[in-house]
């Protein structure tokens, strides 16, 4: 499915939506990929996946929810110590989780953190 009609559908807001393409379009390096259901009508779930465009696989290093302009990142607490910002919010998850960092797409400066956040995620999985 076309990222911007998945957006479009499954997003509650126009500025939801807007937020999330500009997020997109400003990450760069990475790979969209719509995440897969079979228990959905369209066959799809209702997030976008952010993988590193390079040879290794780890999965996504982001996932995107268009409906509540949502953002999980592969990222730990530790990975993001040195950073002091409102907008890092953090999942309450088992020890070991490797998806415990959230950056809502809530403003214009959320995307700008949210783009770094991302980078930093991919870093972190080029290096591993």
């Amino acid at each position: 499915m076309d990222v911007a009609i998945f957006i479009d559908q499954r997003g509650r807001t126009p500025e939801g939506k807007e937020r999330v393409k500009q997020y997109l379009d400003q990450v760069g390096g990475v790979e969209i990929v719509t995440g897969r259901s079979a228990r959905t009508k369209d066959g799809q779930m209702d997030y976008l996946m952010v993988r590193d465009d390079g040879k290794r696989r780890f999965g996504a290093v982001a996932y995107v929810k268009p409906a509540t302009s949502g953002l999980t990142l592969r990222l730990a607490r530790e990975d993001v110590a040195d950073l002091a910002t409102d907008y890092i919010q953090f999942r309450d998850v088992k020890a070991g989780h490797q998806y415990v960092v959230n950056c809502p797409l809530t403003s214009d400066e959320a995307v700008k953190w949210a783009v770094q956040l991302t980078h930093r995620a991919l870093a972190k999985v080029r290096e591993a």
